[in-house]
């Protein structure tokens, strides 16, 4: 009796398309690959849509130029991109060195955080393919701007605003073809073996699907000893869209680029498509000596990456960056 009685409801559910099998093919993720073969195996393919990815770390370690990466990887897609400029840090040509189209990005900048989250609503509604919050630590609530500052520190009024974002974010995230990209500082805690954490509370944690956590592992000197960027360090400390947790490094430059041929070619070796013994590497019947004679042969013949693949995914020729012109003779 009790399921005949809850029949119409379920039946109600599917033709609302809120019930599922669970092999419906609306319910498998999808994926936009960066182009940095060690990022995309390690998100399980890209940056996935309709789920929500948290950037964090430390400053100056990489998270808005991984950030730039993703909506470059978008818009070559052919889709819109957004970015809510929440710490007014958006510099055009910086993020067009990362092969972003800055004519067709919206970045929008609001004078407070609960306008922020209005505009971010919008544009989601409006179809866009990734939408970038830069950063939820910058989210400024009203009350915070029109209390004076005899009547003393607010309490919680960042992590009820950034707890309200993720939580529109996850309502729109399955109704919307979107990447949502969350990025957010680090602070240190208080005391002896105190976990770091991040404006606006713990709760932003459970909400997001996968959750990247950037740190400089050492730093790139020309053949003069000038730094002229680091290793960068992503850790994933959450995926749920993909097969594992783990860790890659990549290369990156003071310029706003991340070197993509190193990274294949370390890819490469790592595969045993190229050999490696000693100072020597192999690739088919061309012998390097050095690392860095291996990286210039790739560098001048562009058309030879499609044949460091990762997985079955060549580098897209057009997706090779301008990098080569100031790393010759790095140190790594």
């Amino acid at each position: 009796m009790a399921e005949r009685k809850s029949a119409p409801g379920i039946q109600a559910l599917i033709n609302s398309g809120a019930l599922l099998a669970g092999s419906d093919p609306s319910l498998v993720v999808r994926y936009e690959p960066t182009g940095i073969p060690q990022l995309d195996t390690l998100l399980g393919g890209g940056f996935a849509y309709r789920r929500i990815t948290m950037i964090v770390g430390p400053e100056g370690t990489g998270k808005t130029l991984v950030a730039q990466y993703a909506v470059a990887a978008v818009q070559r897609a052919g889709k819109r991109a957004a970015l809510i400029d929440t710490e007014l840090s958006y510099t055009a040509h910086w993020w067009a060195r990362s092969g972003v189209d800055t004519d067709s990005l919206w970045v929008v900048r609001t004078p407070t955080g609960e306008a922020a989250i209005d505009a971010f609503e919008s544009v989601l509604e409006s179809g866009v393919g990734i939408v970038v919050v830069d950063s939820l630590a910058a989210l400024v609530p009203t009350q915070d701007i029109e209390v004076s500052t005899e009547a003393g520190k607010q309490i919680g009024t960042l992590a009820r605003l950034v707890n309200l974002l993720c939580r529109k974010a996850l309502a729109k995230c399955m109704e919307h073809e979107t990447i949502i990209l969350l990025i957010n500082q680090t602070r240190e805690g208080f005391g002896p073996g105190a976990a770091e954490t991040y404006p606006g509370g713990r709760g932003q944690r459970f909400y997001a699907h996968s959750r990247l956590r950037t740190s400089r592992d050492d730093y790139l000197k020309d053949k003069d000893g000038n730094r002229i960027g680091w290793s960068m360090r992503i850790l994933a400390q959450k995926n749920k869209p993909g097969e594992e947790q783990g860790m890659c490094i990549v290369s990156a430059y003071y310029t706003e680029q991340i070197d993509v041929i190193q990274c294949y070619v370390d890819d490469a070796i790592n595969s045993g498509l190229i050999i490696a013994k000693g100072a020597w590497y192999t690739y088919g019947e061309i012998q390097f000596h050095g690392k860095a004679a291996l990286r210039e042969y790739f560098v001048a013949n562009p058309e030879m990456v499609e044949g460091l693949r990762n997985g079955g995914t060549p580098l897209p020729i057009e997706s090779v960056p301008a990098v080569m012109d100031f790393t010759a003779g790095i140190q790594h």
